[in-house]
This record gives structure tokens, sequence and C-alpha cells, in this order.
């Protein structure tokens, strides 16, 4: 395939599984749980999946890292690229070289459309990589939000916070650590 086959596809895979991953975290745990018929194996189902979308979000943005990587140097040079074939452009236009000014500027024109694509895709791109960022943000608080409070969910129990109680049914992730 083609470059731009290459990167379309990265773009609507990476996407498509940005769009799974915000749908799987949309899910009602308590009402997945109370409407499975084994709330262990309901639960851990969602664990693996979540975990299973982490495993890929991280490949894929390590192949869209280089693919960034590669394309900010690729527009680089097709920068260096027009900016010689300009001044060639101007050197021949002084010395009244019709053919060379002629073929200066076809280098630079074209230098400066794979350019400006080159721009485009590097921008797409990160801001792809910002999505997985933050999708493994996320992903990440879900299974350790799942993983601290697994016996509560799986009993089905919810704990309310009454402002000025003194019971501390409710730890925070340092209380819980230490």
């Amino acid at each position: 395939g083609t470059k731009t086959e290459t990167i379309t596809t990265s773009l609507e895979e990476g996407l498509a599984l940005v769009k799974k991953i915000s749908s799987a975290l949309k899910t009602d745990v308590r009402a997945l749980l109370d409407n499975a018929s084994s709330r262990t194996k309901a639960l851990d189902d969602y664990v693996s999946l979540l975990q299973d979308y982490e495993k890929r979000v991280l490949q894929l943005q390590e192949n869209l890292r280089a693919e960034i990587a590669t394309l900010n140097t690729s527009f680089t040079a097709y920068v260096e690229k027009q900016a010689s074939a300009e001044e060639s452009f101007f050197a021949a236009f002084d010395v009244y070289d019709g053919a060379g000014a002629q073929d200066a500027f076809a280098v630079f024109t074209a230098a400066q459309e794979k350019a400006g694509t080159e721009k485009a895709y590097y921008k797409a791109f990160n801001l792809l990589d910002d999505l997985y960022t933050l999708a493994l943000d996320t992903l990440a608080v879900r299974i350790k939000d799942i993983t601290l409070n697994r016996a509560a969910l799986l009993e089905g129990v919810q704990v309310v916070n009454i402002a000025g109680s003194d019971l501390d049914l409710i730890l925070s992730e340092d209380e819980l650590s230490q």
C-alpha cells in the first residue's frame, strides 16, 4: 500500500479503538454485575477487556510515535528542499535562465506540496497520540478503581460518605497504601 493508505489505516484503526475504549469506559459496572449470572466472571471479563485495550493502545502508540518522528524528519527535508529550490529559482531568474527557473519552480512546488501533506499527517498523528494518552490514563484509573474495590463490587456493596461522620469507611489511596 501507499504511504497515504498506511496513514489512513492508522488513523481509522486508532480512532476506532479509541471509540471502543470510550464505550467500554461508559459501562455501568454495577449494572453489568447486577445483570450477570456470575459477578466474578463478568468483572474479570470486563477488567480483561480493559487490559487488552491498554496493551493494544500501548502497541499502537509506540508505532505511532515512530511514524511521528519519521514524518517530522521528512517534513524538515521537504522544507529544506523547498528553500534550496527557491534559491535556485531566483538565481536562474536573475540570469534569465528560463529552463533553470522552470525546473527549480517545479521542484519548489512539489516540495511545498509534500511538506504540507507531511505537516498535516504530523498534526493528525499528534492528535491521535493525545487521544491514546488520555485513553491510557483513563483505563489505568478504571482498572485501579476496580482492583482496589473488587470485593465491594462483587458483593454489590456501596458505602455512603456522610459529611461529619468519623467511621472512616472510605479510604484515600494514600491511606490504603499505609
